[in-house]
């Protein structure tokens, strides 16, 4: 548990940095010329010993920061926090070109990412401790099934606008903002991407170990067994329904008993969550 804290605690410091250098950096030495100074330096290591000062004291007083921190309320807020950088970054910069709101944007992805290891580390404190309590484990390999529908629409046209979008910027002389609607527009080929190879998944007591985190069973309502797919229910925004390619899937029959023993089998059309109803769930839980 202790490494656990140093662990969090120095995340963050990384978002205590990400979050306060750039404006702060800003209101000291005016807008950022592209050279980082002594005072810059200084400034970021001294924020970020005292954040991870002061987070390993405030973890001190959390029973179990592993829960704490995986998802919920918790979690969302780093990442709130963490939005905020590129908000300050607008307002501070507005007219004064894309070097000088470097940092703000620099800052916005570091705490971005430190915020998300934040729930991953708790996660994966988490998943050893759920490995150690199952007696046996499955893990098994499976392909994601392509989108369709509405879902294969919309990537289809957020890749479009992002074109156009990129398209506009380049010729207005922002590479800023036509780099940012490049990577919006590239996210929805990558997703693509990522369903041609299989990835390993784990079924032990407590949920659904994956590549990205772990899902307790009660993140689920069920699953099916279809002629085409694999598909597991989840209730919790944003995974929603997840359906495998069935010939894909290793020892499909053991699969399907260790789910079985976890999840009611279903039949039918499943409601998606969103995040309003993941809101309300942990703000009233």
């Amino acid at each position: 548990m202790r490494h656990l804290r140093d662990r969090l605690a120095m995340l963050f410091g990384v978002v205590a940095v990400s979050v306060v250098v750039p404006p702060l950096g800003y209101a000291i030495g005016g807008p950022f010329d592209g050279s980082i100074t002594v005072v810059d330096t200084a400034l970021a290591v001294s924020v970020f010993a005292l954040g991870t000062v002061g987070a390993k004291r405030g973890l001190r007083r959390v029973d179990d920061p592993a829960r704490r921190f995986r998802k919920g309320i918790e979690f969302a807020g780093l990442l709130a926090v963490a939005g905020i950088v590129p908000l300050v970054g607008f307002v501070a910069t507005p007219t004064e070109g894309f070097v000088a709101a470097l940092p703000f944007g620099v800052g916005f992805v570091l705490g971005l990412a430190a915020a998300f290891l934040v729930g991953y580390v708790a996660d994966r404190a988490i998943v050893d401790r759920s490995r150690a309590e199952t007696d046996s484990r499955l893990t098994w390999h499976a392909k994601r099934r392509p989108e369709r529908g509405r879902v294969r629409l919309l990537q289809a046209a957020t890749a479009v606008v992002a074109a156009g979008f990129v398209i506009r910027n380049a010729l207005d002389g922002r590479p800023g903002m036509a780099l940012l609607w490049v990577a919006i527009g590239g996210l929805q080929f990558v997703q693509d991407l990522s369903r041609l190879r299989r990835r390993q998944y784990e079924i032990i007591d407590a949920g659904l170990v994956t590549t990205f985190g772990h899902l307790p069973w009660d993140d689920f309502d069920g699953y099916q067994l279809t002629d085409d797919d694999l598909i597991l229910y989840g209730n919790v925004w944003p995974f929603g329904t997840v359906a495998y390619d069935r010939e894909s899937v290793d020892d499909l029959e053991a699969v399907v008993d260790a789910l079985d023993r976890q999840l009611p089998r279903l039949e039918g059309d499943h409601d998606e969550p969103s995040p309003v109803d993941n809101f309300r769930q942990e703000l009233f839980s």
